[in-house]
């Protein structure tokens, strides 16, 4: 995504109206995605992250409400076996809500956000930092990292290139993102298939955006990929099943149609 000064405006201003003090869930338990993902895996299985969003920049409304939303997450959680979900909670672009980190499901919930101040790390197992956005910024990746650990968060770290990699592997993150919709707009798996061939990692590597059939599922498991993100356009939708079980298929080396 192509970061502006008009966003940044955006952020500041929420940020400075008290809404990440007001809203924030209070202390609770924290599950570590980490682990979580370790586990699938140890379990011969893909972990799989929901992205859930009531509402995106640009394509507008993907759920009539906040309440439909809230609904929506609590019924995901309760009915499909994900790794975890990823909860965009910005109020204006993406129609969020921060209390819904204050639910206490049995999955990791990661705050999604377009962070840039540590004001706004609050509530939430883990919390997405993108580097590109923080460099736009001018704000401290590590300073960020570092409050999310204070406050016994893990950090993801999210990447769209090569550079961006590299930086984010000299950063304490406990975990690295690779957007696969990359700084041109287009979603395209060879970005995650790119950046772990050229700079691997020992630290867990989500996949997230523009996967669509098992083929693309075999690949990013070839290439390393510990785990995937579904993207809030099929999550909020009809097609979210279809899509877990031609992934579920892919990795038990069979077409969504095979028994």
């Amino acid at each position: 995504m192509k970061y502006t000064d008009e966003i940044l405006a955006k952020i500041r201003d929420i940020v400075e109206s008290g809404y990440y003090q007001r809203l924030a869930p209070p202390p609770m338990e924290k599950k570590s995605l980490c682990e979580r993902i370790e586990s699938i895996k140890t379990q011969g299985d893909l972990p799989i992250i929901g992205e859930v969003s009531t509402a995106l920049p640009v394509r507008g409304l993907l759920m009539p409400s906040r309440k439909y939303a809230s609904e929506l997450i609590e019924r995901i959680a309760n009915s499909y076996e994900l790794c975890a979900l990823d909860l965009w909670v910005e109020p204006r672009e993406h129609a969020g809500d921060l209390r819904w980190l204050a639910k206490e499901l049995r999955i990791p919930l990661i705050h999604n956000d377009w962070i840039i101040d540590s004001r706004q790390i609050v509530g939430g197992d883990a919390i997405v930092l993108d580097i590109s956005l923080i460099n736009y910024a001018n704000a401290d990746l590590h300073e960020l990292v570092e409050t999310a650990h204070e406050n016994d968060m893990e950090a993801i770290v999210q990447v769209r290139n090569d550079d961006d990699m590299t930086e984010a592997k000299k950063s304490e993150a406990d975990c690295i993102m690779i957007n696969n919709y990359g700084r041109n707009g287009h979603a395209d798996i060879s970005t995650s298939i790119n950046a772990l061939e050229k700079n691997g990692t020992g630290r867990p590597v989500i996949s997230a955006h523009g996967i669509t059939n098992a083929q693309d599922v075999r690949s990013l498991i070839v290439a390393g990929v510990s785990a995937i993100e579904i993207e809030a356009t099929v999550t909020c939708n009809g097609s979210f099943e279809k899509m877990l079980g031609s992934v579920r298929a892919a990795v038990k080396g069979k077409s969504a149609d095979e028994n």
